[in-house]
């Protein structure tokens, strides 16, 4: 898909409007600059009879490129909200795995830099569809001044096409390349803002992440950068030669000729003379659109498409799940790749069934695939073999939304929105002001129609946080990926002696991923997961 398709298939209707008044306006441009060499070459005493025409095109050529300029250009903006919306459904559309394969800093190249370039290329679609209209409306007038002359320069203009596009072609290539070198620079990028307290205390390790990765890549896609300019100045300068090669011709090969009467050579140099502004404008925005056309195919790259469909997956409403809801792994396996053991890793088979109002301990070493397992159960993955069932009836595609609404899951690398979204209109503000004294955070922190005052507070804090909006949820089964683990050993208590309690004591279902063996005797099972296989433990 090109930037134009895009533009096309959001409102076929109003580009054709839009562009119907550009061509209208290329027209009144033509007609004007026949105008005005007829004016010149007038031997007539009075001009009374072409001013009027004169002022008609005149306000004609303004009204018709303001009305398409403010056509293209609210359509544009509204093409560029509307990629923004779909882009960001797509991507709470996509499965987990897709997103994690992506990984956050390609992810976040697109939805910054790549959207940019897409926008500015939207933008500068309007001027550049003028200006196409008026350079092909005195085309059309050259050829009617005299088909002879406009034949050898149309000639002429191709070769210069054909230049240029060489250049731009060279620079396209380059500028792909220099895209791929961004996704690594914001994958270093992200590196020195989350990893500051390590590069800041280990001079070694700093010196080699600005040596080895960071400058190498900034200066790579400098390079690309400046190569990409050179070959865009490159083609304008070749465009630019070539015109005024073509206004030398006129001058200096054919002024002498019989066979051309001076006010067709004059209507040719003005007309000449005239298109270099629109040309040189469309010349300097090419690179622009090749910008954006190159994010458009990267944002298509990453396997999402900007012709977005109405309904995406996980966008239909559900109904809230029932109070008490059986949930059961049968014959369950995943695979996915390890990266620190450089192989891929098999959980399962594994058959675990949940029980209302059941804590569960789930215990076992690093890379065991415990998180793993938490994200199938609550239908972040979908299994590779065997099924998932939800009150005795599988989970499949078109129910996996509404099973995803059973859980409200804490996972170790939790993110705390500034608001608690999704919370029901019926928990008041007053409630979540009690839990924040339960967790001792009331001093800190205080909820306004939903709006946490702060979120500039420790990880400990946090995650207290994110538990509380995980409170306010009231869904029917609740997993804490090592949410103690960054609880100090009152709130570890806390958690384990009063809030998991709690939870229970309403009929909730409760999975605690933990290390700490000193609360493993408060479950109602313990279970183990060991190399991918799921044990009871003793």
């Amino acid at each position: 898909m090109n930037l134009l398709a895009l533009l096309f298939h959001a409102s076929p209707g109003m580009i054709v409007i839009a562009l119907g008044a550009g061509l209208v306006n290329g027209v009144c441009h033509a007609s004007l600059l026949a105008l005005i060499n007829k004016v010149l070459h007038h031997e007539g005493a009075s001009l009374a009879p072409v001013m009027w025409p004169f002022i008609g095109l005149g306000l004609a050529t303004v009204l018709t490129g303001t009305l398409s300029s403010l056509l293209l250009y609210r359509f544009a903006q509204h093409t560029i909200a509307k990629l923004r919306m779909d882009l960001s459904r797509q991507i709470l559309g996509a499965t987990l795995p897709h997103i994690e394969g992506i990984g956050s800093a390609r992810l976040m190249a697109t939805l910054t830099d790549d959207l940019h370039a897409i926008t500015q290329s939207l933008l500068i679609m309007p001027q550049l569809a003028l200006n196409s209209a008026i350079l092909m409306a005195c085309a059309v007038y050259l050829c009617w001044l005299s088909w002879g002359v406009f034949v050898p320069m149309a000639a002429g203009v191709l070769a210069g096409v054909g230049g240029y596009r060489f250049w731009s072609a060279s620079a396209f290539a380059i500028m792909r390349r220099g895209r791929a070198e961004q996704d690594t620079l914001f994958s270093h990028f992200r590196a020195l803002t989350e990893g500051f307290k390590e590069l800041k205390l280990n001079r070694q390790r700093r010196e080699a992440f600005l040596k080895d990765h960071l400058f190498p890549s900034i200066t790579a896609l400098q390079r690309y950068n400046i190569m990409t300019s050179v070959r865009f100045v490159m083609a304008d300068g070749w465009s630019l030669l070539l015109l005024f090669g073509l206004i030398g011709v006129l001058l200096f090969g054919l002024s002498g000729s019989d066979d051309i009467g001076k006010s067709v050579l004059t209507g040719y140099v003005l007309t000449t003379i005239y298109m270099m502004r629109p040309l040189g404008m469309m010349l300097r925005n090419v690179p622009l659109m090749a910008r954006g056309q190159v994010a458009l195919r990267n944002v298509e790259t990453l396997g999402f498409s900007l012709q977005a469909p109405a309904d995406l997956p996980g966008s239909a409403e559900v109904d809230d799940p029932k109070p008490c809801s059986l949930v059961a792994l049968r014959d369950v396996t995943y695979t996915y790749y390890q990266v620190e053991e450089d192989r891929p890793f098999t959980l399962g088979p594994l058959t675990l069934d949940l029980q209302p109002g059941e804590v569960i301990f789930i215990v076992g070493g690093n890379g065991s695939g415990k998180t793993t397992l938490a994200k199938l159960l609550c239908g972040l993955y979908v299994p590779d073999h065997g099924e998932v069932y939800w009150d005795q009836q599988p989970v499949t595609d078109a129910s996996r939304e509404a099973y995803r609404q059973l859980f409200s899951a804490v996972f170790a690398d939790c993110y705390l929105f500034e608001t608690l979204l999704g919370v029901h209109e019926t928990a008041p503000d007053g409630w979540a002001q009690d839990y924040l004294t339960q967790l001792q955070l009331s001093h800190k922190v205080t909820v306004q129609q939903g709006v946490l005052s702060t979120t500039a507070l420790s990880q400990g804090q946090k995650k207290r946080l994110v538990l509380l909006a995980a409170y306010l949820e009231d869904r029917p089964i609740y997993i804490f990926d090592e949410w103690a683990a960054d609880q100090d050993p009152y709130f570890r208590s806390v958690f384990y002696t009063k809030l998991v309690p709690e939870l229970q004591a309403v009929g909730k279902t409760v999975l605690v991923i933990t290390h700490d063996t000193r609360y493993y005797h408060l479950a109602d099972r313990l279970l183990r997961l060991d190399d991918g296989k799921l044990i009871e433990a003793q």
